[in-house]
Formats: C-alpha cells, structure tokens, sequence
C-alpha cells in the first residue's frame, strides 16, 4: 500500500483574510507541501457574494447591493486581489509551495492535474485520469450566480482598474476596453 498524503482543505472567506492573519497562517506551513488554487478575482467576487447571499445567508452580504458589495472593503474585489498577492508573494516563504489557477485546471486538466498528482507524490495514470475527467459532470460556477442583479459598466470598470493591483505573474490581465465601446474587450496588459 503506498500511503495516502493527507489534506487539509481551507477555503477562507475573504472578509478572514487579514493579512496579518493570512501570515500567521502561512507560518503554520513552513514545512508543508501546500496547493493553492486561484480563480479569476473577477469572477471569484460573484461566487462570493453568491455563497454569502444564497447559501449562507449573511446578513451583512444580504444588505449590499452588487455595486458596494464589488467595491467592499472587507468583502469585495480589492481585498480578494490583496489575498491571491499575499499567497503568491508567499512562494519563497512556506514550504513547498504549488501555485495553480482554476482556469488551468479546467481548460488544460491534461497538463495541469499530472503536475498536481506528482507534487502529492501519487503516481500519474494518464489513462484513469482520462476515464475520470470524462466520466466528471461539468458543474463550473459562472458569474450567472450574481443572479438578476447585473454588474454595470462603471462596475466592471472599477474591477478592471482594480485587477492592475494584481501582481501579473499570477497570470490574470485586466482587459482594457477596446475602442472604448462598452461589450467590447482586450486582453492586452495594462503597464
């Protein structure tokens, strides 16, 4: 039998992820493996508030509309982009430090989940993990779960100009508007 490594799985909530307290946490794992999946902090702000709203319940989220829940200080897209930068930043700090972005995983699992297997140190199976991505239903959360409430474009501005705050090695561009007509995108970097 070859052992199983165990996991701890944390999904911190972002009004958690002081940074003070995020550093604390990380301190805990000087020798840890530890894996760090990030999405999109554009889209990560409406899982968010969707988990809050709809699942939790939170009263605090229930009292704000999108526009201040996007632009919260506590909840919003700013203190999300300062939580992927802290853990990014952290990559020479903890132990063993694997660093994936959701969008790889889902778009290139082929590439992506082998490296994550092999840093668990678990043997790769090309063929089962191809019998269990196809055998996989596709249940991906979109921002549909914003519900009928809308972002606007001063709402997607305001993400746009906040996702500069980004350290770009994270792999995630704000996307300029081209033209400047409204539904229309880049995916050049703004620098």
């Amino acid at each position: 039998w070859r052992r199983v490594p165990r996991i701890h799985f944390v999904h911190p909530h972002c009004r958690e992820a002081d940074p003070a307290v995020t550093a604390r946490f990380m301190s805990c794992l000087k020798r840890r493996r530890v894996i760090v999946v990030v999405r999109d902090p554009r889209d990560v702000v409406f899982t968010y508030r969707a988990r809050l709203c709809k699942r939790q319940r939170d009263p605090e989220a229930l009292g704000l509309d999108l526009p201040t829940f996007i632009r919260h200080e506590a909840l919003g897209i700013r203190r999300i982009i300062g939580f992927v930068n802290q853990w990014h930043a952290a990559r020479d700090k903890v132990g063993q430090l694997l660093f994936l972005r959701y969008e790889d995983l889902r778009n290139e699992p082929l590439t992506h989940f082998p490296r994550l297997l092999e840093y668990l140190g678990v043997p790769v199976n090309t063929t089962l993990l191809r019998e269990v991505l196809d055998s996989t239903p596709d249940t991906t959360t979109t921002a549909i779960e914003a519900g009928s409430e809308r972002p606007g474009n001063a709402d997607l501005a305001y993400m746009e100009e906040q996702m500069n705050l980004l350290d770009p090695a994270v792999g995630y561009k704000a996307r300029i508007p081209h033209n400047g007509a409204p539904g229309t995108t880049s995916t050049e970097d703004i620098s």
